[in-house]
């Protein structure tokens, strides 16, 4: 509620270059509060329902987004993605979701901007599509000056690619993996042997346990998140809109309230535990960095589960855990309905 009557005076980036293309915008979508939860509720616009049940959320923090694609109401999206905010809404409504490589596509004139490379690394602004031939150009676009990196023309013959798959990270508080999302990858691999001959390679990559602990330590900032959300500041305003929430008359969420609570706990900013998950984040991307080389795919889970009930992820909220890691490795990934 803090930027309700807020109105951006220019185009972000992305935005500016879609429509230098020929893009009509015709609106925004709903989002959860400061785009910091996986289920897409705030006290403004209330709450997104998933297209296909209307009892199930759309993720978030891009939820709308997702919602919106799936329903078919326009011919594509935008969405953002700091630990799975692209993917998780793809995943949940069916559709295509891309995070692009750290720094490949500008993230300015999003709130909040990012202060620091690492963090803004984390950020990824990408397409959310019903059709898979619809990222290309449309990541071309938004990448402006940095299309040419991505050498999106360049032929590649699939029959040289290196596949290694991973079916589950088993990390503590993550439910286990649906045994449908096991199988529909067991198929995937086991097409790609047979229909091209590509080697694939069963993995596991044991600090991936470690997910949830690397993004939240390596998330923290010298800004609280308090002060994103608040005019107040101190546990005591934070407690206070606690039991204001309880009886409807908090101008932010409850999972925005706990948030700003956590953000207070664990490794702080600068700590010795935050430089050692700093360390740890490195090794896991040179581990991922020698295995993919220039033609390897990793093969991983979106989510444990299908899209959950409403308010469901509040009891499950480390199942964002297998989107999240990504983002600390400022790796590209495509969510593949």
């Amino acid at each position: 509620m803090l930027r309700k009557d807020v109105v951006a005076d220019q185009d972000a980036d992305v935005i500016r270059l879609l429509q230098e293309k020929g893009a009509i915008i015709i609106g925004l979508t709903n989002v959860s509060e400061l785009c910091m939860w996986w289920e897409s509720h705030n006290h403004i616009h209330g709450r997104s329902n998933n297209p296909y049940n209307t009892t199930r959320i759309v993720g978030g923090s891009s939820g709308g987004e997702g919602a919106v694609q799936a329903a078919a109401g326009s011919i594509f999206g935008v969405g953002s993605d700091m630990g799975g905010s692209i993917r998780i809404p793809a995943f949940f409504n069916g559709i295509f979701g891309h995070k692009p490589s750290k720094f490949m596509i500008s993230n300015e004139g999003q709130y909040p901007m990012e202060d620091s490379d690492l963090l803004n690394s984390f950020l990824g602004t990408g397409p959310m599509t019903r059709h898979a031939v619809d990222l290309k150009p449309l990541l071309s676009i938004m990448a402006g000056e940095n299309s040419p990196k991505l050498k999106l023309d360049q032929p590649v013959d699939i029959t040289k690619l290196k596949i290694y798959y991973q079916l589950s990270n088993d990390a503590p508080l993550t439910d286990p993996v649906d045994p449908d999302i096991k199988m529909v990858m067991r198929r995937v691999v086991e097409y790609l042997k047979l229909q091209y001959s590509i080697k694939t390679e069963v993995i596991k990559i044991q600090l991936l346990k470690k997910s949830m602990p690397i993004w939240m330590a390596t998330m923290k900032e010298e800004t609280r998140f308090q002060s994103l959300i608040m005019k107040k500041t101190g546990v005591g305003a934070v407690l206070t809109e606690l039991v204001k929430n309880a009886i409807g008359c908090s101008d932010n969420t409850l999972i925005g309230l706990l948030t700003a609570i956590s953000d207070r706990t664990k490794a702080q900013f600068g700590s010795e535990k935050y430089k050692y998950y700093l360390k740890v984040r490195d090794h896991l991307e040179k581990i991922f960095t020698d295995m993919l080389g220039e033609n390897g795919v990793f093969l991983y889970p979106t989510h444990p589960t299908p899209a959950p009930y409403h308010n469901e992820p509040l009891l499950k909220a480390f199942n964002f855990s297998y989107t999240a890691i990504i983002n600390c490795l400022g790796l590209p990934i495509t969510t593949v309905p």
